[in-house]
């Protein structure tokens, strides 16, 4: 007794729908599901001893302080030609402050670590020359939106080389 062969059938329309379910179970393997808690809030509890204890809470907003942004113009005095305060919070992306500043207009292309200032105030980067800035006397080497700022501190922009900028 011999068994009968069977036929595979191909079928091009079966496949691409059969490749998109196991890559999407695939993913939800490897990356999981993520379940975020509630933040916890203030709350009063009565122990033993009939004492009440109130639990901190985790809710509560971040403190603020002060970045000062200040920009100098080409061929100015040195002196800051715009100075503005914002109040924010540590961890506050430089790109996220930029974007609240409304005069001298400032254009910012892309976000996060592809956010870049094209311009402020009509005048462009170029190929050699651009925006560069300083935190706290510091040049930063890294983007606007890769930039964390930490509260109190000064950001100082200058329209400059990058060999300029470094000195």
């Amino acid at each position: 007794m011999s068994w009968p062969k069977l036929k595979l059938i191909r079928s091009r329309t079966a496949v691409g729908p059969i490749a998109a379910i196991a890559c999407s179970v695939m993913l939800l393997m490897t990356t999981g599901c993520r379940v975020e808690s509630p933040p916890e809030t203030a709350e009063s509890t009565q122990s033993s001893s009939g004492s009440t204890e109130t639990v901190a809470s985790d809710s509560s907003p971040a403190s603020t302080a002060t970045v000062v942004v200040e920009i100098d113009k080409p061929g100015g005095d040195g002196e800051a030609e715009f100075r503005q305060s914002f109040d924010v919070a540590a961890g506050t992306t430089l790109e996220e402050v930029m974007r609240k500043i409304d005069e001298p207009e400032v254009v910012i292309t892309g976000s996060g670590v592809t956010a870049f200032v094209q311009s402020m105030d009509g005048i462009e980067t170029d190929a050699s020359r651009g925006w560069t800035f300083k935190v706290d006397d510091e040049f930063s080497s890294v983007g606007i939106g890769s930039v964390n700022l930490t509260p109190p501190q000064t950001v100082r922009w200058q329209f400059t080389t990058l060999e300029e900028a470094t000195q």
